[in-house]
């Protein structure tokens, strides 16, 4: 294996992070992208977003309600928060970066937690988030009660986002 590039050093670089390796998937390789993750963006933004072909933001409701999506995302409220009585006063936001298996450093760079900013970023791969949601589609489909059909439609909206942004070229 090649030298790696310490974090210092990529952001010098101005890029978020080498190429993954390729990995076996039952999905079609990812395309290349290349992130310009800048310390001059990173910095001068408290909650920066640099999405990109490897990575796209949600709030976190768009993989359903905290009961459903708790062991995928961790807690509604902030990670750095025990109760969530500030997250809840404040109206706070917890961002979901699903990512085509980003290195943590890049993700970290492009996709901060920032508790002076109330920043928050759960991280998961394409791969993860895809199969919660297709598990909690097939489970309410099979109910086929009215009373989760908004839920229902925000679940499908999600997963046709990911698929759309993630689909080969």
């Amino acid at each position: 294996m090649g030298p790696r590039l310490s974090l210092t050093a990529l952001l010098a670089l101005g890029c978020a992070s080498p190429p993954p390796p390729p990995q076996a998937s039952a999905r079609p390789a990812p395309r290349a992208t290349r992130v310009e993750a800048t310390p001059e963006l990173v910095h001068s933004d408290p909650c920066p977003h640099v999405e990109g072909e490897d990575a796209k933001l949600f709030r976190y409701d768009a993989f359903g309600p905290p009961s459903m999506s708790a062991d995928l995302l961790g807690q509604e409220w902030w990670q750095w928060d025990g109760e969530g009585h500030a997250f809840e006063e404040s109206g706070g936001t917890v961002w979901v970066v699903v990512h085509d298996d980003l290195a943590p450093d890049a993700l970290a760079v492009r996709f901060p937690v920032r508790q002076a900013h109330a920043c928050d970023h759960r991280y998961v791969t394409v791969d993860a988030a895809m199969t919660h949601l297709e598990d909690h589609i097939a489970q309410l489909d099979g109910l086929g009660a009215p009373e989760f059909a908004a839920l229902l439609e925000r679940l499908r909206e999600t997963h046709a986002a990911i698929e759309q942004q993630f689909a080969s070229p």
